[in-house]
């Protein structure tokens, strides 16, 4: 990890993403404001792998935090809810 961080790759900040997927691979287009800047595309074995991890982190997080992360889809809901 360290390598990777103090290294010379790419750093990107995403707050948006979408995600579709071909009959071989998944692909994630990764958002800054609605602008998409990156794909990433895996294998499926791979996306589910980084799902669980994905999973596992944020649990951990909230665990340790006792608090529960909110998703951008519950975001935007309780925002269309209150217009």
């Amino acid at each position: 990890m360290e390598a990777a961080l103090g290294g010379e790759a790419a750093r990107i900040y995403a707050n948006g993403f979408t995600l579709g997927m071909t009959n071989a691979d998944v692909f994630v287009v990764l958002q800054q404001f609605g602008r998409p800047i990156a794909v990433l595309s895996l294998s499926y074995t791979l996306a589910k792998t980084l799902s669980h991890k994905l999973s596992e982190l944020v649990s951990d997080w909230e665990g340790k935090t006792k608090k529960e992360l909110q998703t951008t889809d519950k975001i935007d809901e309780a925002f269309r809810d209150t217009r």
